[in-house]
């Protein structure tokens, strides 16, 4: 690894949910350390599971979103083989959310519910795509007074999935305990200072390009950190999720689940690659061929800028800055702030 070997000695180590290391260690327990041959089985099983997502999109939106989505997949900026290759299971979260949103486009929605909801005990975060679909919900209650049956469906196969999925976890030797120990795992990740983060908080909290080397400009860095995102719940979260609950109204379901991603912008910092879930807005925009264009130019300026910039701190700055300018140029604009109109399925 030469230069970046002491970088992975500043990692606070394994950090997913119960559920991966449930579902992970029975795979792991099966294949003997020094098996050449059945480690190399198990990185084949992340590739298959890539090639799955793959076919429900072209089975949900057709051939040619399918091919884009493959491009788009691989030049996402902070997503590539480096980070993630050779491993297994890391993008089984992602393959349940995509076939998440097939399933909504075509009208499964207890697949759906179900689907997402083992993706969210994997790795949390996608518990924010229920959201527009909550708001959609909530909307059509407000107007006819009652659920209607596909979001019922949903929502009751997603909270009877997350729940059967988290009382399975309880089976692990510690129970509950682990899900203790997750909790405190990702509080330590979210306060530190790592460069290949993405979320708004990168850029509120952006201190240069000279990382804290001491305990006293880590523990200064820490505790800037965490007032910014604090204040960042506290006030931009809020008109985000307001913002979201107007816009998803103009979307059809599969395409406002990608509006989650405004929420997880603007709530959390995650590691660049779980990044790869901008593959919904490919889903959601294939048909607008702006936006399309935006999607492609955004990850184009990113690459070119590691023609005159090495300092990964630097470049991940700007990618959140690109990113920012990205989600604002597809979402707001005046009719968005209007309000939303309309009620639209699939």
């Amino acid at each position: 690894m030469g230069p970046q070997y002491g970088e992975i000695l500043r990692d606070h180590g394994f950090n997913p949910t119960p559920l991966r290391a449930l579902a992970g260690g029975a795979l792991a327990n099966l294949v003997p350390a020094g098996s050449h041959h059945g480690i190399v089985l198990l990185t084949l099983l992340d590739p298959l599971l890539e090639a799955g997502m793959f076919a429900a999109i072209a089975w949900a939106f057709g051939l040619n979103v399918m091919l884009l989505c493959m491009i788009y997949f691989c030049v996402l900026f902070g997503a590539s083989f480096g980070y993630t290759g050779g491993a297994y299971l890391r993008y089984m979260w992602l393959c349940e959310l995509i076939l998440s949103v097939c399933c909504v486009r075509r009208q499964h929605h207890v697949a759906a519910g179900v689907l997402l909801a083992w993706s969210a005990l994997l790795r949390i975060f996608p518990a924010f795509f229920v959201v527009p679909l909550a708001c959609k919900a909530a909307r059509s209650v407000a107007a006819t007074h009652r659920v209607e049956p596909r979001y019922a469906r949903f929502f009751v196969s997603f909270v009877t999935a997350s729940g059967v999925l988290f009382a399975i976890t309880l089976t692990l030797p510690r129970g509950l305990e682990q899900w203790r120990e997750f909790t405190a795992k990702m509080s330590r990740h979210l306060a530190s200072d790592a460069y290949n983060t993405i979320g708004l908080t990168e850029i509120l909290a952006y201190h240069g390009a000279t990382q804290p080397t001491t305990r006293a400009e880590f523990a200064s860095v820490t505790t800037r950190r965490a007032r910014i995102h604090l204040v960042q719940w506290l006030t931009i979260f809020p008109l985000t999720l307001f913002f979201v609950a107007r816009r998803c109204g103009r979307e059809n379901d599969s395409a406002a689940m990608a509006v989650g991603i405004l929420l997880i912008f603007t709530a959390l910092s995650v590691a660049s690659y779980y990044y790869a879930f901008l593959l919904l807005l490919v889903l959601a925009r294939a048909r607008h061929l702006r936006d399309i264009v935006l999607l492609f130019a955004t990850e184009a300026v990113a690459f070119s800028l590691t023609l005159f910039e090495d300092r990964e701190v630097v470049l991940y700055f700007y990618r959140n800055v690109l990113l920012s300018c990205l989600l604002v140029a597809l979402y707001v604009n005046g009719r968005t702030l209007r309000g939303a109109r309309g009620n639209q399925a699939g």
